[in-house]
């Protein structure tokens, strides 16, 4: 079988080529401009490489760290654990506040009647009160890395997935945020934390997103 390209081969691959002029041995093309079908696989192939990046470097770039893991408490119950980490410098509001004005951490649920919150969400170290200095009220405010722990309880019933988020607005950006993750039901009659991802929350109001 030759393998030598033909002239009709060639003239298949490439459109508007010049005819090659020699220059010692080897063929030069002085011209080979893409096909239309070229052009456009390139320019496909750009933009999911574009897309590619962006939503990875939007995950990668989140100025704090919120890590969702869940842990067997008592019978019938867990503990769902929210470790945040965030620069010198930053703080956010906790949910002990009062005021929901300023964008406290708020956890929600896609399918709430899936579980059952069992009191309030304890935090490690305890939040602080302060006042605002611009509207003057008073907050309870998170300035370290702190684990925040809600006890939940799972329906008994209840088999399918369950999506969660964490809202918060991380100060002094004055940025709102959300955490969102799926608890998943293990073969063994358990749970466990299948995906987490963080990404900005505007527009605000917007539903669930997974």
């Amino acid at each position: 079988m030759s393998h030598a390209l033909t002239t009709n081969m060639l003239d298949g691959m490439f459109s508007g080529v010049s005819p090659p002029r020699l220059a010692g041995k080897g063929a030069i093309f002085a011209t080979m401009p893409f096909t239309s079908n070229s052009a456009r696989l390139v320019l496909g192939f750009a933009l999911l490489m574009t897309l590619g990046s962006r939503a990875s470097s939007q995950e990668e770039a989140m100025p704090f760290q919120l890590d969702v893991a869940l842990e067997p408490s008592a019978k019938g119950e867990w503990n769902l654990i929210l470790d945040l980490d965030m620069d010198p410098g930053d703080w956010v509001v906790s949910s002990y506040s009062t005021d929901s004005m300023f964008g406290r951490v708020a956890l929600r649920f896609q399918e709430p009647e899936a579980l059952t919150l069992l009191g309030a969400m304890e935090e490690i170290p305890p939040s602080q009160w302060e006042v605002e200095p611009f509207s003057q009220l008073d907050i309870k405010v998170l300035r370290r890395d702190t684990r925040m722990i809600q006890r939940v309880a799972m329906g008994p019933n209840h088999l399918d997935d369950i999506h969660g988020k964490v809202f918060f607005v991380l100060e002094p950006l004055c940025t709102p945020f959300e955490t969102t993750f799926t608890l998943t039901h293990t073969s063994g009659g358990g749970w466990k934390v299948v995906h987490t991802g963080s990404r900005d929350a505007f527009p605000l109001g917007h539903g669930l997103r997974n």
